[in-house]
């Protein structure tokens, strides 16, 4: 069993994205407790199951370390380290047309989607229904809870040098771009309490601290050359050429590079926790600097190209529309495609009846499976099933699993599981691709492979059983979890970018300190708090010269803040909540400029909700001019862009007015 479970882990989530990979020797491997792969190539379809208009050129992996101890998972660490991850996309070339794999890969991404939601509704809607799926869904989330928390207990993850590029000649006509994100490490790591790294050996069993570390992340957008193309790179040259045509001294950033780190701590303790004050999982997200550029030319580029890859997704899905014969095999097929590419669609009432019909056995088919997951269906059903999901547009299939989920909700079906082995049912319901052992073998010779692999297995269900009584997820803490995000020093610059001069001119610079938000969330009693806190912000003009006002949003002090210093262990975050507990302040800091708290359910007053807002004066300068191009900058590419859209719209308008007379003529309803 555990051998096909790693290799089932592994197919699904590093075969479908990688080249050259075979699931069936790593998994043998990784039972050794450590397997290495160099330079593995990143597939061109990785990103087909996604629905996105977007294609992989090339991309390689330097290095995958895997150390998986299978024999002692719930004291040993789990190590993954993973290097030079680079990776050059691009927009959809619908020049390169493959119909038959367009039309698998947007079946892969319906079942995708749809599966994604049923199992959304499951977590939200299912466990208030006594019937097998809910118990069946409920009982996998228990036991599986013990066995992902010793595995994230132990985990340490370590990704070095990724560079993402994305480069882009067709969504902005006569305009080339590219566009990158860029890592240099993302560490995630077992710490003691001073948050410093540990070995195996815990001083706190009952407390569990995590630290991640996240070094130099940036996004630059740049013009895209001759000179720093690399879209036409195989894939294993991208780790030796691709950080020297893409110069970093060279690129434009948009988010500079900056570094951050988040405290994570859960409490360990298999009783329920009583404290107020001490919530089950507690994280904080520090950064220290953000500093944020762009230009008018950059800003237009971004908005242009989030619409042309709008109108690719548009002309891929009439392409998925084509008919497959020639046009003088099936004329009046061709003539009906055109047609419903510009709005008419005409259906008789055979046509309309035989659609019903293929809704309602879908209906069947899907609410069979939807009560019991592993429900025998025939081949003939399975195929059809298959057929209509493929055949039938994405909120067509919504809709109808919708309806089935609604009436099994509304009339509270109730078929109680059978009493079985959950421990293997369950994982056999949720995963039985790789559930080899669980039918009758052909053989019964045990190896001493076998007798390895038994030994490993009893120790997983060990873990799944541990959980039943003890769910971590259940609503029994007083407080589930607490998590707090600090911004100490931010800035946003908004400048004119001149091609022809290659100069770059600032217009407006806003700067802003001590951004604090958090969010305190109390499942047991439906509640949760949201708070949010702006220690000052100001808008300097850059664009007017020679101006008295240099400042045309500024807070009302004495005088401005210099620039922050890295907050103390936990001082702001405490002061910021005296705000919202009514406690008065006992030091003389100045108070944050703006203060929001959102609470539902206050447990103090009677009311669903309550809502505080503190904040403080500003001064404000109006200059007609420099808010005048503040508002084209950001306004200006998008109302071009609805423009685009508003003609499109208009004219798809018309050809509804058009149908709406035809059928105004022929005596159908008209639709509105």
């Amino acid at each position: 069993m555990l051998n096909e479970l790693i290799s089932w882990v592994l197919n699904t989530y590093l075969g479908k994205y990688l080249e050259d990979f075979n699931p069936q020797q790593l998994s043998v491997a990784l039972l050794s407790g450590e397997v290495e792969l160099e330079n593995v190539p990143i597939r061109k379809d990785a990103l087909r199951s996604f629905g996105i208009p977007v294609q992989v050129h090339s991309g390689n992996i330097g290095k995958i370390k895997l150390q998986i101890p299978v024999r002692q998972f719930r004291t040993a660490p789990w190590c993954i380290i993973i290097e030079r991850i680079y990776g050059v996309f691009g927009p959809k070339d619908l020049d390169d047309w493959d119909d038959e794999k367009e039309k698998n890969s947007e079946y892969e991404f319906k079942v995708a989607e749809l599966d994604a939601k049923e199992a959304k509704w499951r977590v939200e809607n299912g466990y208030q229904i006594d019937s097998y799926y809910s118990n069946s869904y409920t009982s996998w989330l228990n036991y599986g809870t013990t066995l992902a928390t010793n595995i994230l207990e132990n985990l340490e993850l370590k990704i070095n040098d990724v560079h993402i590029r994305y480069e882009d000649a067709i969504t902005v006509k006569g305009i080339y771009f590219a566009a990158g994100i860029k890592i240099n490490s993302l560490t995630v790591q077992s710490c003691d309490s001073n948050w410093q790294a540990r070995s195996n050996a815990t001083a706190d069993q009952n407390i569990s601290y995590k630290l991640i570390e996240l070094k130099d992340f940036s996004l630059y957008w740049d013009r895209l050359t001759e000179a720093n193309h690399c879209s036409q790179l195989l894939s294993k040259e991208l780790l030796e050429h691709m950080n020297k045509l893409c110069d970093a001294r060279k690129h434009h950033y948009i988010l500079q590079p900056i570094s951050a780190h988040a405290h994570f701590k859960r409490e360990c303790c298999k009783q329920a926790i009583r404290s107020k004050s001490k919530p089950r999982l507690n994280c904080e997200f520090q950064v220290q600097e953000v500093k944020i550029s762009v230009s008018d030319l950059q800003y237009k580029q971004i908005v242009d190209c989030v619409y042309g890859l709008r109108q690719i997704n548009r002309t891929r899905s009439y392409k998925l529309m084509r008919p497959s014969c020639e046009v003088f095999e099936n004329a009046t097929l061709w003539w009906k495609y055109a047609a419903k590419c510009h709005g008419f669609i005409h259906r008789s009432n055979e046509n309309k009846w035989t659609k019903l019909r293929e809704n309602l056995r879908y209906m069947r088919i899907y609410k069979r499976l939807l009560i019991n997951p592993n429900d025998n269906i025939t081949a003939e059903e399975r195929d059809f099933k298959a057929h209509m999901e493929k055949t039938r547009e994405l909120h067509e299939l919504h809709n109808l699993r919708t309806v089935c989920r609604t009436n099994i909700f509304t009339n509270d079906v109730n078929l109680r599981a059978n009493s079985i082995n959950h421990g293997k049912s369950m994982l056999f319901h949720w995963f039985p691709n790789w559930w080899g052992w669980y039918g009758n073998t052909e053989s019964s010779v045990v190896t001493a492979q076998d007798e390895a692999y038994k030994n490993i297995e009893d120790d997983i269900f060990n873990a799944l059983e541990d959980t039943i009584e003890n769910d971590p997820f259940s609503k029994r803490d007083m407080v589930f979890g607490y998590f707090s995000f600090i911004l100490v020093d931010g800035q946003l610059i908004v400048s004119t970018e001149d091609v022809a001069y290659e100069r770059t001119a600032v217009n407006f610079e806003m700067d802003f300190q001590n951004l604090i938000s958090f969010i305190e969330m109390k499942p047991k009693f439906s509640t949760y708090v949201i708070g949010i806190s702006l220690g000052s912000v100001c808008l300097k003009d850059k664009l007017t010269k020679n101006t008295e006002f240099p400042f045309l949003v500024k807070p009302q002090f004495d005088e401005l803040p210099t620039k922050p210093l890295p907050p103390s262990t936990g001082y702001q975050l405490v002061d910021f909540k005296r705000f919202f507990t009514k406690e008065q302040h006992v030091d003389s800091a100045p108070e944050p400029w703006f203060q929001l708290s959102y609470e539902k359910g206050p447990p103090d007053i009677q009311s669903d909700m309550r809502l505080v807002i503190k904040s403080r004066s500003l001064d404000i300068v109006y200059n007609k001019h420099a808010f005048d191009c503040l508002k084209s900058f950001f306004v200006k590419p998008v109302n071009d862009v609805y423009f685009k859209y508003k003609l499109t719209k208009s004219s798809q308008n018309h050809l509804k007015f058009l149908q709406n007379w035809q059928q105004y003529l022929i005596g159908n309803k008209v639709s509105t």
